[in-house]
């Protein structure tokens, strides 16, 4: 830059030292320049004056004629060093018309291609002067530099240090907005997927699946492993009216007086906890059925959010009796705990989870039937823990149980059989026939008794009693046949001597089965295990 530049913020301006260098030096004539009359004493070369921009002025307006004076251009035209310099040049006695001394290199043409001459108006009599106009387009306000300052604008920032610049912004940026939308994230996740309803929500929405084994992940059933027959996908899956829907009622935190309840019942030495109560409901067969679970924090999972798990659940399950070792359940074969022989009542609690469950009866045999398909609806709370951990039924827990019945063809057989003794005994000769000699007896006469034939005139009446009717004498495990009624004639001849004839007569025996002491005969029906068929016809 040189020494004498007047505005070295241009950048332009190095350029137009080279033009002007290039430039030839103007001619001299006998009218000084005016030019190299604005300057005083320069100004060392090594701290050039510093340069403040002129103030505004309005160039289609001339300076009034009071302000100018002969040999020297407006005041207000002129820049601040240059009015330093021309006041200088008055003050310390230096004639505007004398040539001051001017610093090496310096070329009269660089002041006035800037500031070009132009004609001062003229009055009366008055030479042309020429004035330099004030600079255009400065701004309104500048404050000068101090004096002997040098004006240079501020280096610029490397582009590499721009470039790193930039870069550790967008770093900062997109930090600050990961760690943000991570805060985000996990108050959401917090209040949604971990959040404790939603431990018991996934446990519910398991039941509507059908998915028992996730359901019991997340609240098991405290049952010995042969009572979890039903506690399996397979029969769970299959069982119709499992609750449909479900939904969140409540959820409240424990009080500090509950969380110290809590804390005596824990085991020695166990961390205290968080426990949260959750009521929930769900339908089944378009009815509700309120559900209570009690869950507690344990721990933390995924590094940010609190472990719910669920203590206790409602629970439930059903009674059943069963006929053998192997139950269908749901189209499921399924094997059931034992019933000890010294238990009189063969009643099986088992624990299911809500839904409805048919329970298959055992096929039939020959003689032994079990009737149809039995089914339960299992609901929340039908059965109850008690302190020893052992279930026991509730008012809602349906019991499955199968009677053994008898078949048509096991009467028909026993019937058929007592009808074969009867036969037998009323084909007999003798007094007292074998097999019958109760029933269809004639007493001895003391007279000789010949040709003896018996005959019905009313015949008995024979059924089958298995056990069930309203008239039954008997149970359904102890099947009998029963014969009522039969009026008994005998025919026989009878003499004294042996030298006698033979004379006809007869007997007869009303309600011969029958007495008024009794209901009738009864003959008890044993069926083996195998369907073998025997009766006892002690009481003929």
């Amino acid at each position: 830059m040189s020494d004498f530049d007047l505005y070295p913020q241009d950048p332009d301006n190095a350029s137009r030292k080279h033009k002007r260098a290039q430039q030839p030096e103007p001619e001299q004539t006998d009218q000084p320049i005016r030019d190299t009359d604005l300057y005083g004493s320069p100004t060392p070369a090594s701290e050039p004056p510093a340069v403040s921009p002129p103030e505004q002025s309005n160039q289609d307006e001339p300076p009034a004629a009071s302000q100018m004076s002969q040999g020297e251009p407006p005041a207000a035209s002129l820049p601040p060093n240059v009015e330093a310099a021309q006041g200088h040049a008055g003050a310390g006695g230096t004639p505007p018309s004398s040539q001051p001394e001017q610093p090496e290199g310096f070329q009269p043409s660089q002041v006035t291609e800037q500031f070009p001459a132009q004609e001062a108006p003229q009055t009366g009599d008055q030479q042309p002067t020429a004035y330099i106009p004030a600079p255009q387009n400065q701004p309104a306000a500048y404050s000068p530099a101090p004096a002997g300052a040098q004006y240079a604008a501020p280096a610029p920032m490397p582009r590499k240090k721009r470039r790193g610049l930039t870069v550790l912004t967008a770093v900062l940026v997109v930090v600050i907005g990961l760690g943000v939308a991570a805060y985000a994230y996990i108050q959401y996740q917090s209040r949604t997927t971990y959040a404790p309803e939603a431990r018991v929500e996934a446990y519910l929405q398991a039941l509507v699946d059908g998915r028992a084994s996730d359901a019991l992940e997340l609240s098991d059933m405290n049952a010995a492993t042969a009572q979890r027959v039903l506690l399996t996908d397979e029969v769970y899956r299959a069982a119709d009216m499992r609750p449909t829907d479900f939904r969140i009622d409540d959820v409240q935190a424990a009080t500090d007086a509950e969380e110290q309840a809590y804390a005596d019942d824990s085991p020695a030495g166990e961390e205290a906890s968080k426990h949260v109560t959750v009521e929930a409901s769900i339908t089944i067969d378009s009815k509700r059925y309120p559900m209570v679970f009690e869950l507690r924090r344990a721990g933390s999972v995924d590094m940010f959010f609190d472990d719910w798990q669920i203590m206790s659940s409602p629970a439930s399950g059903l009674y059943l009796i069963p006929m053998s070792e192997n139950v269908t359940v749901n189209g499921v074969e399924v094997s059931v705990p034992e019933v000890p022989d010294d238990i009189d009542d063969p009643l099986l609690l088992l624990p299911a989870l809500p839904g409805n469950y048919t329970v298959s009866a055992p096929e039939a045999t020959k003689y032994r039937t079990f009737g149809e398909d039995q089914s339960a609806l299992v609901v929340p709370n039908s059965i109850t823990e008690r302190e020893d951990g052992e279930y026991y039924g509730a008012e809602t827990t349906e019991t499955i149980a199968f009677t053994q019945g008898w078949t048509d063809q096991l009467a028909e057989d026993a019937i058929a059989q007592v009808k074969a003794r009867i036969d037998q005994c009323m084909a007999s000769n003798t007094f007292e026939p074998e097999g019958c000699e109760d029933t269809l007896d004639m007493s001895e006469p003391s007279y000789a008794v010949t040709d003896i034939k018996r005959t019905w005139t009313t015949e008995p009446e024979i059924t089958f009693d298995d056990g069930t009717g309203e008239d039954t004498i008997t149970t359904p495990d102890e099947p009998l046949v029963v014969i009522r009624g039969g009026d008994l004639k005998i025919d026989y001849k009878w003499r004294y001597e042996a030298d006698e004839a033979w004379e006809p007569d007869d007997s007869k025996y009303s309600s011969v089965f029958s007495s008024w002491l009794s209901n009738g005969t009864r003959v008890p029906v044993i069926v083996g295990q195998d369907d073998s068929l025997e009766l006892d016809f002690s009481n003929f």
